[in-house]
């Protein structure tokens, strides 16, 4: 949650271009060892759309996972606060699967567009195990995930 809406905030990439630019400075000083800024700011040429269907319903299901296994909530109420939960997860699944259809009818996927045509080092060391270790029989993470 704190992802999607303090920061990067991925919730808010593409509706201001400050915002943007600020997300590119801070995420190029201190995070491009792990992946270009591209990785959050490739969505803002759908402008905000992506982001509020499927980043934010990804944060309200992240955060509400975890109460569905809590003991103490299922019982509250009677249920009432699990069974809620549960509904509104199923809800925000269902728009995130929206947002997701934006992404995949734009082809925005990390491995092509973030890494032109490679997923990056764990990716890299996913395929050579499997590879090395367990003689293929797993399908490729590099430009493999989305089709396979």
């Amino acid at each position: 949650a704190l992802w999607v809406f303090v920061l990067p905030g991925s919730a808010w990439i593409g509706s201001s271009t400050t915002h943007d630019a600020q997300v590119k400075e801070i995420f190029e000083q201190q995070f491009s060892l792990f992946a270009p800024s591209s990785i959050i700011l490739k969505y803002n040429i759908l402008g905000p759309m992506v982001e509020f269907t499927h980043a934010v319903p990804g944060a309200v299901w992240a955060i509400l996972a975890p109460l569905q296994l809590n003991p103490v909530a299922r019982k509250k109420d009677g249920g009432l606060i699990h069974k809620a939960a549960g509904r509104l997860m199923l809800a925000a699944a269902a728009t995130l699967m929206v947002g997701y259809s934006m992404i995949d009818a734009n082809s925005l996927y990390a491995d092509a567009v973030d890494f032109h045509g490679h997923g990056g080092g764990l990716a890299e060391a996913a395929d050579t195990f499997n590879a090395s270790w367990l003689g293929g029989v797993m399908p490729p993470f590099n430009l493999g995930g989305v089709r396979v």
